[in-house]
C-alpha cells in the first residue's frame, strides 16, 4: 500500500507515482493527497539530483523532515493544503536555494521571517494562512527577496486592513501581482497620495484608505501550475 495513512515518500512510491525506473532520472514528482505523515524516507531525497518539480499537496503535513534538506534541484514546491508552521519550513535547508515557485497557501504559518533565505524566489503563494502582526514586520523578510514578482498574502490577519494593498505596493516595489490582480500604476499612485496624506495628518498609516482592494475575499487568480 503507497497511499494509505502514515505513509513517507519511499523509493517505491517515488518510482511508481513518476513512472521513472530510477531515482536518479526523475523530474517530476505529484504526491497529492496520499495521507503522507512525514517527508522523505532515509536514503531517498539524496538520490533525486534532478527532481524539479515536487507537489505535496493536501497531505496534512505538520513536518517535512530533516531528509528533505538533501534536495538541492528544486525549482517549484507545492505546499498548499498542510499544516506546516513556521519551524517546519527550516527543513527547506538546501532545498529552498534555487525555489522559484512555492505555494504554501492553507497552512498554520504565522510569520514571514523564515522566507528570508529563499534568494531565488519569483513566486510565493502565502494565501489563507495564519500570518499576522504589523505589515511592516510582515514584509520586511519579503524584501530581501530580489527576484520576486507574484505574491499572494490575501487571508491573513495582516491582509485584513484598509491600507493592506498599499503597504504591499510600497514595500515591496518589485512585486508585480498581489493576490492574482496585477499592480498597477494606479495602485502606486494611490499608495504614494496615501502615505502622504498620513504624514500630512500626522497618522501612522493605519486608517483609511482610498480603495485598494482587500486581502480576505475569494482565492486569489493565481493558482499554483502543478495542482
Amino acid at each position: 500500500d503507497t497511499g494509505g495513512a502514515g505513509t513517507v515518500i519511499t523509493e517505491a512510491l517515488v518510482l511508481q507515482e513518476s513512472g521513472e525506473d530510477a531515482l536518479e532520472d526523475v523530474e517530476v514528482l505529484v504526491l497529492r493527497n496520499r495521507g503522507l505523515s512525514g517527508g522523505f524516507a532515509s536514503g531517498v531525497a539524496e538520490r533525486l539530483p534532478r527532481l524539479a518539480a515536487l507537489s505535496l499537496s493536501g497531505n496534512g503535513l505538520g513536518a517535512l523532515g530533516p531528509a528533505f534538506r538533501g534536495i538541492d534541484s528544486l525549482v517549484e514546491l507545492n505546499l498548499n493544503f498542510n499544516g506546516l508552521g513556521d519551524a517546519a519550513l527550516a527543513d527547506l535547508g538546501a532545498a529552498g536555494a534555487g525555489l522559484r515557485r512555492l505555494f504554501l497557501s492553507h497552512n498554520a504559518l504565522r510569520g514571514t521571517g523564515w522566507a528570508a533565505p529563499l534568494a531565488e524566489l519569483r513566486t510565493l503563494c502565502l494565501y489563507r494562512n495564519k500570518i499576522e502582526g504589523e505589515l511592516p514586520d510582515v514584509l520586511a523578510p519579503l524584501k530581501r527577496l530580489r527576484h520576486l514578482r507574484d505574491l499572494d498574502l490575501g487571508g491573513n490577519p495582516c491582509a485584513a486592513g484598509p491600507a493592506y494593498k498599499h503597504h504591499v505596493v510600497t514595500g515591496l516595489r518589485r512585486v508585480a501581482t498581489l493576490d492574482g490582480d496585477e499592480v498597477t500604476a494606479l495602485d502606486r499612485d494611490l499608495a504614494a497620495m496615501f502615505f502622504s496624506e498620513r504624514r500630512h495628518e500626522g497618522g501612522s498609516g493605519a486608517g483609511a484608505a482610498p480603495a485598494a482592494g482587500g486581502g480576505t475575499g475569494s482565492r486569489p487568480g493565481t493558482a499554483p501550475s502543478m495542482a
